[in-house]
């Protein structure tokens, strides 16, 4: 996995956690990581193999654990579990413009709403009006 899909791969397990609801700071540590990889010169692959992920500003302990996961088998476990527990279609509606980990969130939970297909007939049919965050637009 090159750097690029590494820097992925954390972005959106931070858009998986907050989808979930999990502690923002760790979402936040999360993009944080992601943005230090990025902005790495050094080959991330040397980095791990001398350990000194953590030496790196942004990327604490256990974020250097799941990306020397990552670089040494090409998987992040807790990534994958992450993905099985959120459906696909609320994943794929991070994609829309303006929609994000908390708009997803709240469609899914709180309408039930788990494709893009759903979202669409669900904004024909006004039932978005009634949430929070949401409005005519």
């Amino acid at each position: 996995m090159d750097k690029k899909e590494i820097v992925r791969t954390l972005e959106q397990m931070a858009d998986l956690m907050e989808i979930r609801g999990d502690n923002p700071f760790k979402c936040i540590a999360h993009r944080n990581a992601a943005r230090a990889v990025g902005a790495l010169e050094e080959s991330l692959e040397d980095i791990v193999a001398a350990e000194k992920l953590v030496d790196v500003k942004g990327i604490g302990k256990g974020l250097a654990g799941k990306i020397a996961e990552i670089v040494e088998t090409g998987r992040l476990e807790e990534y994958e579990t992450l993905r099985a527990e959120i459906p696909e279609g609320v994943v794929e509606m991070l994609s829309i413009g303006g929609f994000g980990p908390k708009k997803a969130k709240a469609v899914w939970e709180e309408l039930g709403i788990e494709s893009v297909g759903e979202l669409e007939y669900a904004c024909r049919e006004n039932h978005l009006l009634d949430l929070k965050g949401f409005g005519k637009k």
